[in-house]
Formats: structure tokens, sequence, C-alpha cells
């Protein structure tokens, strides 16, 4: 995976300063024109006298009219009639232009904050459509897909970002997800297989053991059944319930397997030959029968679930010297990373 160039966290700090930036801008612009407006509109209504130079007594006064300094002439006709124009130009500022001068005040300090509110909202709009829109609609869908049971779909978001981690991180699931549900149903179809074989290998015996019974219910106390024959038939009854008693074992074993931990171990396998060789040749010998081992397995050590592999082997070894007359043959090999039993051969003489 690439090296991040271009994180959210980083797109999120670069859209906010830009933002900030832009609205730091409107609102000094807004603000200055705000000001002007106002300053213009109480200007048109003042009568203002320039300060004069030189006249730093203590009997001068200054007077502000307008929002400037006023100098009241010394002669008093003169400053009765400065007066007497400042009432009537105060009279001229109108309560149209007081509602302006307060609105134009009130827009100082209402623009900034509208500038702010509208920079946050454009920052996260373009956040979300360059960053976040993108990768959250494709995990909808992923989602949207594994609530249906599909998992057949691809996710692929190629920014090298917290999202696109996030999005392979989905895909890694989607694919341990699907890989699991393939194990499943293989395990599913094999145990249906399994049950197909165990259901046919049924069949038979039952079917002997219904068709002699049926047999002696119809004939009880007959003459034309001798008890040769009836022992005859009773034999074949026998053989048949036992092969169902093998079938129920070999069924019980392979659900056993199924249960048992797993648990592994290094191991010498030209050691674990010798072992397999010696528990086998037990087993055939209290069978009746004798066995024959062969062992291709290299001068290595695995690891391997030594009770696991026992019990296999065991297991249809045992159905093995049930079905021979005389000898099992038994080959071990190792190819690739698996431990491989390539033949148990009963030889059945016809």
């Amino acid at each position: 995976m690439g090296k991040r160039n271009n994180t959210v966290k980083k797109a999120f700090y670069y859209y906010i300063f830009i933002m900030f930036a832009v609205v730091l801008l409107l609102s000094g612009v807004a603000v200055k024109v705000c000001t002007v407006m106002r300053d213009k509109i109480i200007a048109s209504h003042a009568y203002v006298y320039e300060p004069r130079t030189g006249m730093a007594g203590e009997d001068e006064r200054l007077y502000t009219y307008g929002g400037t300094y006023v100098i009241p002439p010394e002669d008093t006709s003169e400053q009765k009639e400065t007066e007497s124009f400042r009432e009537n130009d105060s009279q001229e500022f109108t309560k149209r232009d007081r509602l302006l001068c307060h609105l134009l005040e009130m827009l100082t300090v209402f623009l900034p904050f509208l500038f702010s509110c509208t920079g946050i909202w454009v920052a996260g709009s373009i956040l979300y459509s360059r960053k976040l829109k993108e990768p959250f609609r494709l995990l909808h869908d992923g989602i949207s897909h594994i609530e249906n049971g599909d998992l057949d779909f691809s996710l692929e978001y190629r920014q090298n970002d917290e999202l696109g981690d996030l999005c392979r991180a989905f895909e890694t699931m989607r694919q341990k997800v699907l890989e699991n549900n393939i194990e499943m149903w293989s395990m599913a179809e094999e145990r249906k297989k399994l049950n197909d074989s165990v259901a046919h290998d049924l069949r038979t015996p039952v079917t002997v053991i219904k068709g002699y019974s049926e047999f002696l219910m119809s004939h009880p106390g007959s003459d034309c059944v001798s008890p040769k024959k009836q022992r005859e038939i009773l034999s074949y009854i026998q053989n048949a319930a036992e092969r169902l008693e093998t079938y129920a074992e070999s069924v019980h074993h392979i659900h056993m397997l199924e249960q048992l931990d797993l648990e592994y171990s290094e191991t010498d396998l030209p050691r674990l030959a010798a072992e397999i060789t010696s528990a086998l040749k037990v087993i055939a010998e209290n069978g009746g029968r004798s066995i024959s081992v062969s062992s291709h397995l290299p001068e290595e050590k695995v690891s391997v679930s030594a009770a696991v592999v026992f019990r296999i082997l065991e297991n249809v070894v045992q159905n093995a010297v049930y079905y021979s007359k005389e000898k099992v043959s038994v080959e071990l090999a190792k190819r690739d990373e698996y431990l491989e039993i390539p033949r148990i051969f009963p030889f059945i003489p016809v």
C-alpha cells in the first residue's frame, strides 16, 4: 500500500483554512462597506468645523455633532446662527436615516456571523463531495449486497486515505466471508453425498432383513422350510444386521472426527509411519487378517495432528479388514504439504 498523500484529516484542515481566509476577507470588506455607508449618511447631515491649530487654551471647548468635531464660533451672534443651523440640520436627520444607520451597524455584526456559518457549510459540502460521498456510497452498496446474501461483488476504492483503508478492509472481509461460505457449501455438499451414500449402503441390508423376515412370518411352522433353510435365512439376517452395525459405527466415527479438536505438534515422518504400521498390524491381527504397510515418507519433520491421523486410518482399516478375506495393503506418502494415503486395498478373492 502506498504512502498516504492526502488524508481526510489533512483535507479537512485544508478546506477549513481556505474557508477561514475567505470568510475573514469577506467579513472585513463587508464591515468596511457598512461603516463607510453609515458615515456617509451621518456626514451628509453634520455641520463641521475643522479644528483650529494653535489653540490649546483652557477655554477652548470641543463638541461632537454627527460623529465629527464641531467648534462653536467665538462671536455670540455667529454662535446663535450656528446653533440654529444645527437644530435645522438635526431635524433633517430623518427616521429613515436613523434606521439605515442602525441597520448598517447591525450588519457589521451579522454579516461576519453569516459568512462564518456559510463558510462552514461550504467547506463541509466540498469535503463530503470530494472525500466522503464515494466511499460512503460504496460501503452502503456493499452492506446492502451482504444483507441480501449476495457476496459476488467487488468493492474498489483506490484513494490512499483513511476511508480507502476502510474500503480495502471491507473488501478483505467480503472475500473471507465468501471463502468461508464456499467452504461451508462444499462441506454441505460432501455431507449430502455422505448421507446419500449411507442411505444407499443401508438400503441393501435393510431389504435383506425385511425380505427374509416377511418370508419367515408368512411360513410359520411350515414343513416347506427345513431347519437347515431356517438357519441359512437367519445367517443372512445376522450378516445384514452386522453390516448395518458397521455402517452406524462408520457414521459415528465421522461425526466424532468433525467434532475433534485439532492439536498440532512437530512429528518426525518416519517415526509416525512406524507408529502407524504398529497400530494397523494390531487391528489386522484382531480381525484375523494380515496387513502390508508401505511408506514413502521423506526424512523430515512436519506439524501434524497425530490423533486425527490415527483415528482416520484405524476407522478405514477396520472396514477394510472386515471386508477382506486374507490381506489388506496400505500405502503412505507425502505430496506437497499433505500427508496422503493413496491406497487402502482389501484383497477379496472371487
